[in-house]
C-alpha cells in the first residue's frame, strides 16, 4: 500500500507534512483535512454552548464562535484530532497548554465576487 496515495489509513495523533497525502483535498479545494494536528480556534470554550446552540437553532447555526468571555476557565476550542476522525469534534483547552499535535491553520478570508 502506498502510504502516500491519500488513501492510506491513518493512526491517532500521526503528524504528518503538509502536503503528505495527495488524495485529502476538500470539494472546496482544502488541503489536509482529515486527521493530522488538532487546531486552535479563536473561540472561547463553553462546555454546553453547542448543544445549547443547536436546541435554540434548530442545528441551522452557522459558523458559531463560542460563547462572548472564557468564563473564568481560560479555555479556547481546539477541533479536530479525535480519535473516531470526527471533524465536527470540539474540546476545551487552556489556552497556554502546549502539545505536539496542537497547531492552528491560517485562513485568509477572501471577499466574495460582486
Amino acid at each position: 500500500m502506498d502510504l502516500r496515495s491519500g488513501n492510506a489509513p491513518r493512526t491517532v495523533t500521526q503528524i504528518d507534512k503538509v502536503g503528505s497525502f495527495r488524495g485529502d483535498v476538500s470539494p472546496a479545494g482544502a488541503f489536509d483535512m482529515a486527521g493530522n494536528a488538532r487546531e486552535w480556534c479563536a473561540d472561547w470554550f463553553g462546555e454546553k454552548y453547542y448543544k445549547q446552540l443547536a436546541a435554540d437553532s434548530n442545528g441551522a447555526t452557522r459558523n458559531p464562535t463560542g460563547p462572548k468571555a472564557s468564563g473564568g476557565t481560560n479555555m479556547r476550542v481546539v477541533k479536530g484530532g479525535d480519535p473516531d476522525w470526527l471533524v465536527w469534534a470540539r474540546t476545551g483547552v487552556v489556552q497556554s497548554e502546549r502539545a505536539k499535535d496542537l497547531g492552528f491553520r491560517c485562513i485568509l478570508k477572501l471577499k466574495q465576487p460582486g
